[in-house]
């Protein structure tokens, strides 16, 4: 009798699996039930759920980042429809955005082509392999389908920098019909379209993870920016600032709103998985010396670790400064200004 039932909870599993996640759940929880689910149905039960709740958490973080940017969506299955779309866009809608967490795949690329239209936006957790990048090119020189690529990592960015708009429509710019896919006058931030330096920035990884303080060094247009980008794909899983160093360079008093902007980056990153208490969030004393707040820093950004360890972030907490050489002090800089970059890079920086 016991055999009878596991032979029939083997085959009743199997159809299972080929049905919707919320009637094989139904299947697997009364199989266990009865004590007489399959080890290889268990586990595989565990990995459906797993990427239905990924599935799910990226379909939500793509309809915020669209939705921001003044999107009207809805979901149809593993897919969001987009009925209405600002600027560029506009004229190819409606359509379909295809998510998915690791590498997409030639499949996963037919399947967002045959949702028809012209236009559709793919997102993505890791870089496309070389298939895949073909898969796209003859979309859109067959099928004329122009697929929009944009990482999670991307979206995530733009989310927590309110530039949802500006960065969709940026990626439509470079890669809607008469677009030149070569024309890269700034910084690259596109995966797709960064080749070389993974020697470096697969050093960078290694070393930032390692608690290793680093300097990137080169000539203008070398690809310093561009590298400094990638790490937010590379590295996802950790919390990533970015700071452009440019706006505080002229400030003889920089520390404070360096420090400030520093801690304005990251509780909006962390604020897309957690709340954060009012007090955590409040302003830096304006107009005060950096060496006036450092404590107060080092104290909000020992409690941001914590609570982003608690929301699944690794750590540590990785801050990219582009363009240092606007406040590294020289010799005809006033006292103030060294005083202001020691307080920010000694006291604040251990």
């Amino acid at each position: 009798m016991r055999i009878s039932i596991l032979a029939l909870t083997a085959l009743a599993t199997l159809l299972a699996l080929s049905l919707s996640p919320l009637w094989s759940e139904v299947w697997f929880w009364f199989a266990g039930w009865l004590g007489a689910l399959p080890r290889a149905a268990a586990e595989e039960l565990r990995n459906r759920r797993l990427r239905c709740l990924n599935l799910r958490a990226d379909l939500s973080l793509a309809r915020s980042f669209l939705e921001a940017a003044g999107c009207e969506t809805e979901p149809r299955g593993s897919f969001l429809a987009v009925h209405r779309i600002k600027g560029r866009l506009h004229e190819f809608a409606p359509m379909h955005v295809a998510v998915v967490r690791d590498a997409p795949t030639e499949d996963a690329i037919a399947a967002l082509v045959r949702k028809g239209g012209s236009a559709g936006i793919l997102i993505y957790g890791q870089p496309p392999d070389e298939l895949a990048r073909l898969s796209i090119a003859a979309a859109r020189m067959r099928d004329n389908v122009s697929i929009i690529p944009i990482s999670l990592a991307e979206i995530e960015r733009a989310i927590a920098e309110s530039s949802s708009a500006g960065v969709l429509a940026s990626y439509a710019d470079r890669y809607l019909p008469d677009a030149n896919l070569y024309d890269d006058r700034n910084a690259i931030s596109d995966a797709l379209t960064f080749f070389g330096r993974t020697a470096v920035l697969s050093r960078l990884q290694t070393d930032l993870t390692n608690l290793q303080g680093v300097g990137l060094f080169g000539l203008r247009k070398s690809g310093k920016t561009s590298t400094i980008l990638q790490l937010d794909l590379a590295l996802r899983g950790y919390p990533i600032v970015r700071v452009y160093l440019q706006s505080h360079g002229e400030k003889t008093h920089f520390g404070r709103d360096l420090l400030q902007e520093i801690l304005d980056k990251l509780i909006a990153r962390a604020r897309s998985r957690i709340e954060i208490a009012a007090e955590l969030a409040s302003r830096l004393p304006e107009a005060a010396a950096a060496s006036d707040v450092a404590l107060d820093f080092q104290r909000r950004m020992t409690s941001l670790s914590a609570l982003l360890k608690n929301a699944a972030f690794g750590l540590p907490i990785i801050c990219c400064l582009d363009e240092m050489e606007r406040i590294v002090p020289t010799q005809s800089d006033p006292r103030e200004r060294v005083q202001e970059f020691n307080a920010v890079f000694g006291d604040c920086g251990r």
